[in-house]
């Protein structure tokens, strides 16, 4: 029973930090000079390289799962999951699921959600 009050208040803080570092993460990648969309969620460990910065762009509604790198140059389409530990070396299209090293489309994020 104490444990529960003493680790509440703990994992609001925690998701308020996770929020809060979101936000400037994805700050500090547009003011980069990467092009990301509205409604982009970067995982804490995810990667992306900023080499070549005006040659990175990531659409709006996409999530980049943890440990996953993306290389410069690289365009991700809009409303994409890209699995955790992934490298995304080449263009993913909008709507879709992809994942593994290197990236690989899945499937279309209509049969995903559809099942």
């Amino acid at each position: 029973m104490i444990l529960k009050i003493i680790f509440k208040p703990l994992y609001f803080l925690k998701s308020i930090w996770d929020n809060v570092s979101s936000y400037f993460r994805l700050q500090f990648y547009r003011n980069s000079g990467i092009k990301i969309g509205e409604k982009v969620f970067i995982s804490p460990k995810a990667f992306i390289d900023r080499s070549k910065p005006n040659m990175i762009t990531i659409g709006k509604n996409v999530f980049l799962g943890v440990n996953t790198v993306v290389m410069p140059g690289v365009t991700i389409g809009d409303n994409v999951i890209i699995g955790a530990m992934s490298l995304v070396d080449k263009d993913i299209p909008s709507n879709c699921l992809a994942y593994g090293i290197p990236v690989k489309k899945v499937k279309n994020l209509n049969r995903v959600f559809k099942k």
